[in-house]
């Protein structure tokens, strides 16, 4: 929890989700991208509120926020930020404004549609860079694939663009599977090394 009383990080993921499942019920393409690019400013500044919320003099992770999430697993809704991670974010937020006003005028397909993929991208980057659980920071890292296929698939640049989109796609799945292990490993040697009894010896905090 910030020192201001609110959730920001889990406010910072929610925001751009939020924002993205209105903007199906927009009909002027004009009122679309204002809408999101609206969102993508606010969330701008509430990762830059996220910035002034934090204190130098603290080198731990800071802005904590924890729930149980899967109780058998000891698996947990775990988001922080330290002084280097807090830079992605308003770096990101500051990139998706960017990339919004830079296809202002060129996206005249499905406008709705590719407006929503970017600011449910935005949303879940924001979750990479805040989780503290590895099983958390997995499941936000292969939901980026998601909006990221679409926006390849449907606006990307010549007629190989689906291929393209399935072969990032592929590849990127490919490289989740060793970072699945690798995160099971973690959790198996700490159960190992603390001599907890498994399932509820795993850890996955980090």
């Amino acid at each position: 929890m910030s020192p201001i009383g609110i959730p920001i990080l889990s406010l910072l993921i929610l925001l751009p989700l939020v924002w993205a499942l209105v903007l199906p019920f927009l009909r002027e393409h004009r009122t679309v991208r204002v809408w999101a690019l609206t969102g993508a400013v606010l969330e701008l500044a509430l990762s830059l509120l996220m910035l002034a919320a934090l204190r130098p003099e603290d080198a731990g992770m800071q802005l904590m926020e924890r729930a149980v999430w899967i109780p058998s697993l000891n698996v947990h809704y775990l988001l922080g930020i330290d002084g280097i991670s807090a830079l992605f974010p308003p770096l990101t937020a500051l990139l998706f404004c960017a990339v919004i006003l830079a296809s202002w005028t060129s996206i005249q397909t499905l406008p709705r549609l590719y407006f929503a993929l970017l600011l449910a991208l935005e949303s879940v980057t924001m979750g990479v860079f805040c989780a503290l659980d590895l099983v958390l920071f997995f499941l936000f890292w292969e939901l980026t694939l998601v909006p990221i296929y679409f926006l390849i698939s449907l606006w990307g640049i010549g007629p190989e663009r689906r291929f393209a989109a399935i072969k990032y796609t592929l590849f990127m799945l490919a490289g989740g599977i060793p970072l699945l292990f690798a995160i099971l490993l973690l959790g198996l040697h700490h159960a190992a090394a603390t001599g907890a009894s498994i399932p509820g010896g795993l850890s996955f905090d980090y």
